[in-house]
């Protein structure tokens, strides 16, 4: 009280979301289904399958939290820089999108949610390559 700006000390962390927006290039079965989280595929039509009929399950089983990373180099190394979000579930999908060659792409935001058994500890870890 009576201070005439902000404090060193006196902000505290309130939230951390990590996301990861990404575009999946490839519309396979197993793209899809991470995409649309609680999903199954089952063969269609049952009897000589031409198809892989993807539908909702109606909820979200543990499963459906998985690790999702993104990496890439680290400029001037030769070893990757790497940003992993866990238990991690698409949270929105934006759009489809149509790349050089008509090639659909599927935009998602992977996020990142908390572990009940470590409710203190945030779903993220960076691994940065040390540079001499």
């Amino acid at each position: 009280d009576g201070a005439l700006g902000e404090l060193k000390g006196s902000r505290r962390l309130v939230r951390e979301v990590p996301e990861i927006q990404a575009t999946l290039v490839e519309m396979t079965k197993e793209n899809l289904l991470l995409a649309l989280a609680g999903t199954e595929a089952t063969p269609y039509p049952a009897a000589n399958p031409t198809h892989d009929l993807i539908t909702s399950k109606g909820q979200l089983p543990d499963t459906a939290y998985q690790d999702v990373a993104l990496v890439g180099d680290l400029a001037g190394t030769t070893q990757p820089f790497c940003f992993v979000v866990q238990n991690a579930v698409v949270v929105e999908m934006a759009e489809v999108t149509f790349g050089d060659r008509r090639t659909p792409g599927l935009r998602v935001t992977f996020r990142g949610h908390y572990d009940p058994a470590n409710p203190d500890v945030p779903p993220y870890r960076i691994y940065r390559p040390q540079v001499a």
